[in-house]
């Protein structure tokens, strides 16, 4: 459960640190971007992938298996917060906060891996 935790906390930082580099421009600076992502997706990590976690640690299957979950928990978080928050935007961005949703589950789920194997060490 720490490193889920764990993987909680940092993966956003990654998440925000990537995502800040990709959109910098003329409107924001990669810091303002970076804050604006990390304050997004902290709360999406703490409360998607500690639930997800907890729930895969029960099941003693195989990578890949628990590759499909953690990518269509973030794919399930993301959506219902595109459609809490940005519901009004239309169906032209589903796409990408869709993407978002999926590659920030798998961040987290080998974050979680990388975590993991430091602690059998």
């Amino acid at each position: 459960m720490i490193n889920s935790i764990g993987a909680a906390f940092i993966t956003p930082v990654f998440f925000a640190l990537v995502l800040g580099f990709i959109n910098r421009g003329d409107d924001f600076s990669f810091i303002q971007l970076f804050g604006l992502y990390f304050l997004y997706s902290l709360p999406l990590f703490l409360v998607g992938g500690l639930v997800t976690s907890t729930l895969v640690q029960v099941w003693d299957t195989s990578y890949f298996a628990k590759l499909l979950v953690f990518s269509l928990s973030g794919l399930l978080f993301n959506f219902f917060l595109y459609v809490a928050i940005f519901n009004n935007y239309g169906i032209n961005n589903i796409f990408y906060y869709a993407m978002l949703g999926v590659l920030g589950g798998l961040l987290y789920y080998h974050v979680l891996l990388t975590l993991n194997s430091f602690a059998k060490v």
